[in-house]
């Protein structure tokens, strides 16, 4: 299986070809999207950008990463108080990376 992760931050779909946006705004995103898998509903369980961006690739809420915010502490795995990766739940690039 060949898999094209695409996860544009700050991005309104019903702004790009693939959404019906009547200006030719993405016409490689479009092409991509007539031979892929798109999503017309997606949910962000954190919230700013970058603890979304985390939980999407880690599996794991803001709260149990430590990712919380942009900046300094707030942006990074906090082994303390048994925040950080989990083991046996590898991150989403790890994960695709391994051979079964």
């Amino acid at each position: 299986m060949r898999i094209i992760y695409v996860d544009v931050d700050t991005l309104r779909a019903d702004r790009t070809t693939p959404y019906g946006y009547h200006r030719r705004t993405t016409p490689h995103l479009r092409k991509l999207a007539d031979k892929s898998v798109t999503f017309d509903r997606y949910y962000c369980s954190d919230s700013p950008c970058l603890p979304s961006h985390t939980a999407l690739t880690s599996g794991q809420f803001g709260t149990a990463t430590g990712v919380i915010g942009h900046f300094g502490p707030a942006a990074q795995f906090r082994p303390d108080a048994g925040h950080g990766p989990e083991p046996d739940r590898p991150l989403l690039g790890q994960r695709l990376g391994t051979t079964e």
